[in-house]
């Protein structure tokens, strides 16, 4: 879209800027919040993996270890998403007192009404798991959390900032978790808004079905999560939510490993006994332990001095039968 703007030769040099301090702002969060979700996402597939997923020859518990420092490479991501904080506070200003409001951040445009209500502006409640799959009505979900989000923060922030003996330092301070957390909002506004995007884009109508679902359940999964839904959605549609993500989780069981193929990682790459592509994976397993060092020498090296004097080899040949004691 920015690419666009520059290509305009009616933009002008101010309006240009606005844009380019909505893309900065808006790739701040998204740094911060995609390194986490990335490091966060790996130790889930390291967990779901089981024992195997703590070998390093599987490949996850090395990417889990070369990964999760990016989180923090240039300082703690936290400072990223309130960076983008600052950015909607100066957007809130700006929509409550006439200002211009550029690209995205149109969705503010509600708060110029004086009398602006959160409650009156809510979408409807889902009543049914179609309704909870169409893309366009999620849509509206996140964006009016996000509108919800940068109201309550703006105000909070004016409240607090009004208070005597206040600094404007102390005021951010005491505000910086709800700021974080209005910073997540429109990120995930954000991204949902592309991903529909882009699905929408897509020709293939086999593979646009699939990844309609993968939109859903990407925004389902959000609201799961709870980060400022509260308020937003009421109980039954809770519960509409849940079903609809076992509902599309069953769909999308079958498509699971297409959707991992399709980034077409080589094995080379991978360097994984449990992600090859033949899914040979215990074959793979039993392949990398007899390549370990460790079991290069019968019995392994330190079984005679640490494991062997611990052993209790009469227990060990009952198998899986009772002692003698216990039969009495």
């Amino acid at each position: 879209m920015i690419n666009q703007r520059f290509d305009q030769d009616d933009v002008s040099a101010n309006e240009l800027g606005d844009d380019i301090a909505e893309v900065h702002a808006t790739s701040a969060a998204l740094k911060g919040l995609s390194s986490y979700l990335a490091a966060i996402g790996i130790e889930d597939c390291r967990k779901a993996c089981g024992g195997h997923g703590y070998l390093l020859n599987s490949g996850v518990a090395s990417l889990s270890a070369d990964y999760v420092w990016q989180t923090t490479a240039e300082g703690d991501y936290i400072v990223l998403l309130l960076q983008t904080a600052r950015f909607l506070m100066k957007q809130y200003e700006a929509a409550r007192t006439g200002g211009k409001l550029f690209g995205l951040m149109a969705y503010l445009e509600p708060l110029r009404d004086p009398k602006f209500d959160p409650s009156k502006s809510a979408p409807a409640p889902a009543r049914s798991t179609a309704q909870l799959r169409d893309l366009a009505y999620l849509i509206t979900l996140f964006k009016h959390r996000a509108l919800v989000a940068v109201y309550e923060s703006g105000k909070r922030l004016a409240e607090v900032s009004a208070k005597p003996g206040i600094s404007a330092a102390e005021a951010w301070n005491s505000c910086s978790l709800n700021l974080a957390e209005t910073a997540r909002s429109h990120c995930y506004y954000f991204m949902l808004t592309h991903f529909v995007d882009m699905v929408s884009g897509c020709k293939d109508v086999k593979v646009a079905a699939v990844m309609r679902r993968m939109c859903a359940l990407f925004a389902l999964s959000n609201i799961i999560d709870g980060h400022q839904w509260a308020g937003r959605i009421d109980g039954p549609a809770s519960t509409y939510v849940e079903s609809t993500v076992a509902e599309l989780l069953a769909e999308i069981r079958p498509d699971a490993i297409p959707l991992v193929d399709a980034f077409e990682f080589s094995d080379r790459v991978l360097n994984s006994t449990i992600g090859r592509f033949d899914g040979n994976v215990y074959e793979a397993l039993y392949e990398g332990a007899t390549r370990s060092k460790l079991n290069q020498t019968r019995p392994f090296q330190g079984y005679k001095d640490h494991l062997q004097p611990h052993l209790d080899l009469s227990t060990l040949k009952l198998r899986n039968g009772l002692c003698p004691e216990a039969k009495l």
